[in-house]
């Protein structure tokens, strides 16, 4: 999953990072990097910490302001750790941010929910966000209630 995560945020970086005359070309790599990070860090936060609902609405686009929560919290944690790693200014760091993080999350999203595109799946994100087998047979463990939330798709 995170190769395939980095592609995403390799994808939406461009013109926030890549060509960007604020952001130092040598730090371009380490910050996409940290975006992953970010990302996937919010994830299993959220897997870990009883914020299945949010997580499970940001992945399905049915976020609302639940699920923008988990984005808002990625953005600002990605803005802060590019501040304080690559030593970018507030408004840059935030400008980058605001702009990778949403495109990135909702592409995910997208990915998620796309039965034509097997590069993202619920089960997938699951069982790499909480390692090893979620699945626990048919119907236990995570995927039990991911797929009770969604009619047992």
């Amino acid at each position: 999953m995170l190769d395939q995560l980095l592609n995403l945020v390799k994808g939406e970086a461009q013109n926030a990072v890549v060509n960007n005359p604020d952001v130092p070309n040598e730090h371009n790599e380490g910050i996409m990097q940290e975006a992953v990070s970010s990302i996937t860090n919010e994830l299993k936060n959220q897997a870990g910490g009883g914020g299945l609902q949010n997580l499970l609405q940001s992945l399905t686009g049915q976020g609302g302001s639940q699920g923008n929560s988990v984005v808002n919290n990625i953005t600002g944690n990605f803005a802060n750790n590019i501040m304080q790693k690559f030593g970018l200014n507030s408004s840059t760091a935030q400008s980058v941010a605001s702009s990778v993080i949403p495109a990135v999350m909702g592409k995910l999203a997208n990915k998620t929910n796309d039965a034509n595109d097997s590069s993202f799946s619920l089960e997938g994100i699951a069982s790499s966000l909480l390692g090893g087998n979620s699945a626990q047979g048919e119907g236990g463990g995570i995927m039990g209630a991911v797929k009770g939330l969604f009619g047992g798709k």
